[in-house]
């Protein structure tokens, strides 16, 4: 088909109808997403082996419903890119793929373009102007460098900054690098830990702005001030961290802006500080 959709299928002359009994977009091998196709019906996009050998390669793109996002994984599942989770940075996932990937894509509005999962672990998003088909351009790639772009790269409680390049990460304040022979040779996998566990919660001050995060475990959208969004946090054995304040969510084709209390329950994870400038 023009979409590229592979069909094999039986014509019937007596009533001049077709029955297809297999296509390539319901049951696709591939590591390339096109228009027409539904990423809910299938689990993955899978890189190739390398370049020009088209077997698996070791980096899989799929979407993961509980978390609202989009993720790029090595073999065994490990994390290496996952998209803003809904409400943190909406541009992340530009409004064209994000229309591509859901039930709702339409082939007309963009018929030249395509997903790739990259055997060098880049998905990259390509459009052409329909007028030359060879002429392929590249719009948009993720992880778009090796350090801040890949997941929970600083491990947790540890913040990356592209801006300090070549030593992107750093530990929170009241935190230490938990392996600093390892921190030091430039493996910051293993993260932070507290520098003490003897603070009472009531002294808690420490404030992060410019901070992008891993998605809350507890989402409230009726509180009413900050002050009371802290208190839920106090009184919570479990709770990490707290965030108060207007979200703007793009979903599909419509934003939408409300004021939330975000609570985090587990150790903090790929945070990235969003600050431009470098620390002296």
């Amino acid at each position: 088909m023009d979409s590229g959709n592979l069909i094999f299928s039986d014509d019937d002359d007596d009533d001049q109808s077709v029955t297809s009994h297999w296509e390539s977009f319901q049951n696709p091998t591939t590591d390339t997403f096109l228009p027409g196709m539904n990423i809910d019906e299938f689990p993955s996009l899978t890189s190739w082996k390398r370049d020009g050998d088209p077997g698996q390669g070791q980096f899989t793109f799929k979407q993961d419903q509980a978390e609202s996002n989009y993720i790029i994984s090595e073999k065994q599942e490990r994390g290496y890119w996952r998209s803003s989770w809904i409400g943190s940075s909406p541009d992340d996932t530009p409004n064209d793929i994000v229309s591509l990937l859901s039930n709702w894509s339409n082939i007309g509005n963009y018929s030249y373009e395509r997903l790739v999962m990259n055997y060098t672990g880049e998905l990259q998003y390509y459009r052409s102007s329909g007028v030359d088909q060879g002429n392929w351009s590249s719009i948009w790639r993720k992880p778009d460098d090796k350090y801040c772009s890949i997941y929970n790269f600083c491990g947790n409680f540890g913040s990356c900054n592209i801006n300090n390049s070549p030593i992107v990460c750093k530990c929170l304040p009241g935190f230490h690098p938990t392996n600093p022979w390892n921190w030091n040779s430039r493996d910051f996998s293993d993260g932070c830990t507290r520098n003490s566990t003897s603070l009472d919660k009531s002294d808690m001050s420490l404030s992060l702005k410019m901070m992008q995060v891993s998605k809350p475990e507890l989402s409230l959208d009726s509180i009413g001030n900050e002050t009371y969004c802290r208190k839920k946090c106090l009184t919570n054995s479990q709770c990490r961290t707290y965030s108060y304040g207007y979200l703007d969510l793009i979903q599909k084709n419509y934003d939408s802006f409300f004021l939330a209390c975000n609570i985090w329950i587990s150790d903090l994870s790929d945070l990235q500080d969003r600050g431009a400038h470098k620390r002296s």
